[in-house]
């Protein structure tokens, strides 16, 4: 062997040895506290991204204290982003996309903000905004759209919305204004619900056991000209309970709701009825589902 390989070689062992001094200095040094180590990695929400596969959704114990949960879904190709303001006209940012398609994440919370595509359903709008706290800093908040965000039970029915910046007012009334028949046995329901963009409604037979299924009216998605929901009863003179609610997204009812008791004629009777908060929650679920489409 010449001498420069066997110099070569000899530097490469002290190399060697040289680190693995180090290394065990170190290793010595962080057990007994001499040495603080510390990784920082920049994470934007909480927690991101839980794999998904065939099987459903991969709990961790990350995500057990998140307040909501929700699969990402796909908008035009764009990713999801988060936004500085629960409404579009805010900067975004797109060079730290918050997740691709088809992942878990983990919100701090969620807010009533700009309308937009419900990308989840069957043609809602979506009033919903989750929120995202920088590292745990609430002054460093961020935003993501729920029409991107397929929730995960128990969501965010029932919940009352934060306050978030550039967000909308909830929409926490809802009145049935006027009944009227139609010619062809229909009935128009009239309803008014401030700063709503979607409402639906439920009935079942007046007299019906609770255990009974109800069943969705129809909803309508269009807030310019009112809200109106036709009602074609399958026993026309026969009394029905109806339940109307605000849907913040598709298939998730808002907290406005009511019920009342209807009486078809020529002359339609209403009065306010009382049901116990499992069927108003039932009701309202129904009344939301999007997947038979909105007027």
């Amino acid at each position: 062997m010449r001498a420069a390989e066997r110099e070569s070689r000899g530097n490469v062992v002290i190399i060697l040895v040289v680190l693995l001094l180090i290394a065990g200095a170190l290793a010595v040094g962080v057990r007994l506290g001499w040495v603080s180590l510390k990784w920082s990695v920049r994470v934007v929400g909480a927690p991101v991204c839980q794999g998904v596969n065939g099987s459903g959704v991969a709990f961790t114990l990350e995500t057990e204290d998140v307040a909501f949960a929700g699969i990402t879904i796909a908008n035009d190709g764009r990713g999801v982003v988060y936004r500085s303001h629960a409404n579009t006209r805010s900067e975004y940012n797109v060079a730290g996309r918050l997740l691709p398609d088809n992942c878990q994440a983990g919100f701090d919370g969620f807010c009533i903000g700009e309308a937009g595509k419900d990308y989840t359903g069957g043609g809602s709008l979506d009033q919903i905004w989750f929120i995202l706290a920088e590292d745990g800093d609430e002054d460093q908040v961020h935003y993501v759209h729920g029409g991107v965000v397929q929730e995960l039970a128990p969501g965010t029915i029932g919940r009352r919305p934060d306050t978030c910046k550039g967000g909308a007012a909830e929409p926490d009334t809802i009145d049935l204004v006027e009944a009227l028949a139609d010619a062809d046995g229909a009935y128009a329901l009239r309803f008014e619900a401030p700063h709503a963009v979607t409402v639906g409604a439920a009935v079942r037979a007046a007299d019906a056991a609770p255990a009974l299924a109800w069943r969705q009216i129809g909803r309508d998605i269009t807030a310019d000209d009112g809200f109106v929901v036709r009602w074609h009863p399958s026993e026309p003179s026969e009394p029905a309970t109806i339940v109307y609610t605000v849907c913040w997204s598709g298939n998730v009812p808002g907290r406005a709701r009511g019920a009342v008791d209807l009486t078809p004629g020529s002359v339609v009777r209403t009065t306010n009825t009382h049901l116990s908060r499992e069927d108003l929650r039932q009701a309202a679920a129904i009344a939301c589902d999007d997947t038979g489409g909105g007027t």
